[in-house]
């Protein structure tokens, strides 16, 4: 064994933060394609998220247009915008419980 290595229980000491746990994770997350298979099986599904990104636009402060709450633009920004595809998978997943 060697002696130069730190113990396990030194490592282990420190609990990450919740910053950096929801860095780790955020990039977790199910493809666009799967996601738009099931926001088009679930109007639904697909009218909360636009409520989702409307409410998060005026949240901040922004101005959102229009294009931002089409269906093409949801599925486009699920597409690019990874944190936001895992979010909404989360929010996906528990709607439909």
């Amino acid at each position: 064994m060697r002696s130069d290595l730190p113990p396990l229980v030194a490592l282990r000491k420190e609990s990450p933060s919740r910053a950096w746990r929801k860095r780790m994770i955020s990039p977790v997350a199910a493809s666009a394609a799967q996601i738009k298979e099931v926001l088009l099986l679930d109007a639904g599904l697909l009218v909360e998220l636009k409520r989702y990104v409307a409410k998060e636009a005026t949240d901040n402060g922004q101005i959102i247009d229009d294009s931002n709450l089409t269906d093409f633009g949801i599925f486009e920004r699920l597409e690019r915008d990874v944190p936001f595809r895992s979010l909404r998978q989360n929010s996906c997943r528990n709607m439909a419980t």
